[in-house]
Formats: C-alpha cells, sequence, structure tokens
C-alpha cells in the first residue's frame, strides 16, 4: 500500500506543514471543535503552500535578473525562451560570457556552482542528476527563514548541496507521520516533478490505510498525482524574449558610403514605384 505524488508538491507541502505560524497553532489548546481546528489548519497550509510556490517562481526571477543581457539573449536564441531550459539557470553556473565569445564575464559564478559542469553549461543536456540550482536555493532559502522564526526548528542544520540531501530531508520531515519515501533504483535523472512513492511504516495493512489516509489529509496531496504538474507549468510561464535592436557599435561600424548605398537604393524604389504608377494612368 503506497501512496504516490511528485517530489515538487511533497516538497512544498512538507514545507507548509512545518511552518512556525502552523505548528504554533497546533500546539495551542483552543475551545474549538475537532472539526473547525482541522479546518483552519488545512486552510493555514493552504495559504503557506502557496505563498512558498509563488516563492519558487520569484527564485527563478532572481535568476534570470542576474544574468547579463548578452547571456540571455544568447540562452533565448539556443534554448527557446523558457528559463527552466536554459543549462546555465538549472546548474546555477551565471553568466560565461567570455566562455561563449560575447565579451568579458560580467557576473561571478555562484558558489554553490558545481565546477564538473565546466564550459559544457551552454549544450543541451536532457538528463540530470542533481536538482536545479534555483530550487535548491529556494529551499535552502525557506529551512533558514524557519530556522530564524523558530530556534527549535528541528530541521535547522541539515545539509542541502544536491538531490540525495534533499530527499533525505524530506525523508526526515516524513517520519513523524509514520512514512517514508520508497526511491526508484533505476532513474538516474532528476526532476522536480518526478513521481515518487511513499509507504507507510506500520505493519498491518490497517495501520498502513490509515496512516496513508492522515497523511494526504495533513499534507493536502492530490489523490493522483498529474502528469505535468500544475507548479511545474506555471515555472515554465517565467520566459524571456529577445528584444531585435541595432546597438550604437553596429551603427559606429557603417561607413559613409554605405549609408550612401542605402540612400540611393531607397530612392532608386521610389522612383521605379512612381515610374509604374504614371504608366498605369497613361
Amino acid at each position: 500500500m503506497s501512496l504516490r505524488t511528485t517530489r515538487i508538491d511533497l516538497t512544498h507541502a512538507l514545507l507548509a506543514a512545518f511552518h512556525p505560524s502552523l505548528t504554533t497553532f497546533r500546539g495551542v489548546s483552543l475551545p474549538l471543535p475537532v472539526e473547525l481546528h482541522s479546518r483552519i489548519c488545512a486552510d493555514i497550509h493552504a495559504i503557506v503552500t502557496q505563498r512558498l510556490l509563488q516563492s519558487l517562481q520569484e527564485s527563478l526571477c532572481s535568476t534570470l535578473s542576474s544574468l547579463c543581457e548578452d547571456c540571455k539573449a544568447y540562452n533565448s536564441h539556443v534554448f527557446g525562451p523558457c528559463v527552466v531550459d536554459w543549462p546555465c539557470v538549472r546548474t546555477g553556473a551565471g553568466c560565461f560570457c567570455a566562455t561563449i565569445g560575447l565579451s568579458t564575464e560580467r557576473n561571478r559564478v555562484s558558489d554553490d556552482w558545481d565546477s564538473k559542469y565546466g564550459p559544457n553549461f551552454i549544450f543541451p543536456c536532457r538528463e540530470y542528476s542533481q536538482p536545479p540550482m534555483y530550487f535548491v536555493m529556494h529551499v535552502r532559502d525557506i529551512l533558514s527563514s524557519y530556522s530564524s522564526l523558530d530556534p527549535k526548528f528541528p530541521y535547522a542544520k541539515s545539509l542541502l548541496r544536491n538531490g540525495n540531501d534533499l530527499d533525505s530531508i524530506l525523508s526526515n520531515m516524513l517520519s513523524p507521520f509514520a512514512c517514508q519515501i520508497k526511491l526508484s533504483s533505476t532513474v538516474n535523472n532528476w526532476s522536480i516533478a518526478d513521481e515518487i512513492t511513499l509507504v507507510p511504516r506500520d505493519s498491518t495493512a490497517d495501520e498502513q490505510q490509515a496512516t496513508l489516509a492522515r497523511l494526504r489529509l495533513t499534507l493536502q496531496l492530490p489523490p493522483h498525482p498529474d502528469s505535468i504538474p500544475l507548479h511545474v507549468v506555471h515555472l515554465r510561464t517565467v520566459t524571456y524574449q529577445q528584444s531585435v535592436r541595432l546597438d550604437k557599435s553596429t551603427v559606429s561600424r557603417l561607413r559613409p558610403e554605405s549609408l550612401c548605398l542605402l540612400v540611393c537604393l531607397a530612392l532608386s524604389a521610389v522612383v521605379v514605384i512612381a515610374s509604374a504608377g504614371i504608366g498605369q494612368l497613361g
């Protein structure tokens, strides 16, 4: 018996469940019916989840803004306008203007960027063994903010460097719910949209069913994961369209004789059109 979900859904559901405001509210004894208390917790969880997903999109936009215009134009031309498809965004490599022959390097490479990618970040890759760097930074920032709000936050010192670390943190967060992640050994690539399986640690079938039902209700996980999670679709709305412009350097390279030639061609075209019109009138 198991529960299927996606990595991005599980990550934000767990992060929302451990938000200091929600954990504090759960620990306060209020003279409220159990149903009303559960409804309030569910509403808080939904609001926090949406805010966390919005901050993920903001993290992606921040990564895009850190690139210079030349690198944006290059990646948009080569890999398309969707920012999540750009290898430099996924690996956190930042600007590599000198590598692709545009100009000198504009921005310093991120400290979290893995040097093993080397200059190959400019080539497309369909399979990645590590999570996108903007996603790692997003989760790391959330854990750090929780730690600042609650000094007793249990996952304050959790290391987050790669996909294995992230899955390990998620497994630890699932422990209070008596569940764990069952990872597939046949999948080599790592995606935030990967479907993962949650299994209970209980032994009997009745206990397993009750544990999974409680987990689904508490984390508000959908009964069945979509083929393309809605959160991933929202991330793909972050795009960059290259604008066609004639910069000053291009204008300065035009010689006077070239400009004269362009003017003569334009005047010749006008004369031809006018002559044709006069001929038709005659």
